[in-house]
């Protein structure tokens, strides 16, 4: 892989996870649970060496998964525990898979050209990353679905 261009979402994907490798951030969706988990929170501040290899593993999974693919989609998440890609990364980088290594109910999607992330319970999906291309697709369509909108609810310009 080291004579491929990586895609950038992949890039950003792969950081947005190393950044938050044994972070406090935990939002299950109720207070106590909340408490608990920051007071139990058994995973270690992450070495810059660990977070570095935890990213580049990462980075390597996710192009694998999506090399020949022009239109993927994948997703990266933890629910109580980490999905498998995330788990194999902290054991390539010699971080324990414990309470809090990375935030709970967390969901990441990654498609071509754009990555979006919802950070605990309920929390709303929010774009990290967008490329200038997938930009100009997705407003392009938007600007469809208000004109249908306004169409189908006799609203006019």
């Amino acid at each position: 892989m080291s004579n491929t261009e990586i895609p950038k979402e992949l890039e950003v994907a792969a950081q947005w996870w190393a950044d938050h490798l044994g972070t406090r951030e935990q939002d299950a969706g109720d207070v106590g649970l909340n408490l608990a988990s920051q007071m139990f929170h058994c995973a270690p501040v992450a070495t810059d060496s660990q977070k570095e290899a935890f990213k580049l593993f990462l980075i390597d999974r996710l192009y694998e998964d999506t090399q020949g693919r022009p239109d993927y989609w994948t997703s990266l998440g933890v629910d109580y525990g980490a999905c498998q890609h995330l788990r194999d990364a902290m054991e390539e980088a010699g971080y324990p898979d414990t309470n809090g290594s990375l935030p709970i109910k967390t969901d990441m999607t990654i498609e071509n050209g754009k990555v979006s992330v919802s950070l605990g319970y309920t929390a709303e999906r929010k774009p990290i990353y967008v490329s200038k291309q997938r930009a100009k697709e997705d407003m392009a369509r938007l600007e469809q679905d208000i004109k249908d909108i306004k169409e189908a609810a006799d609203i006019g310009e």
